[in-house]
């Protein structure tokens, strides 16, 4: 395998090349680092969807990425949560 593959390879794992452990810890730092909870460990443990997931996401980083904020992170994570409404709305499992 060669360096690009290999390091394509690293890419699709989410795997960085200081993660020993290969445990995939992607940790930007507008994500809290001090706290334990990694949004996609907390999203697998909760078995969310991609929109579970999505809004998630945006709950724990809000107002922390550059030039970003609060309100609009919330806003984010508030649509994500409607469209996961929707799924279960058509599925006729929203009671």
């Amino acid at each position: 395998m060669s360096d690009d593959d290999d390091a394509r390879q690293r890419a699709l794992l989410c795997e960085q090349p200081d993660d020993p452990d290969g445990e995939g810890d992607i940790r930007p730092t507008y994500y809290n680092t001090e706290d334990p909870y990694e949004p996609r460990k907390v999203a697998d443990a909760w078995d969310l969807d991609r929109y579970g997931f999505a809004a998630l996401k945006y709950i724990a980083r809000r107002g922390r990425k550059s030039g970003g904020s609060e309100l609009k992170d919330i806003q984010k994570a508030r649509t994500y949560l409607g469209f996961r409404i929707a799924v279960l709305e058509r599925e006729g499992s929203g009671t």
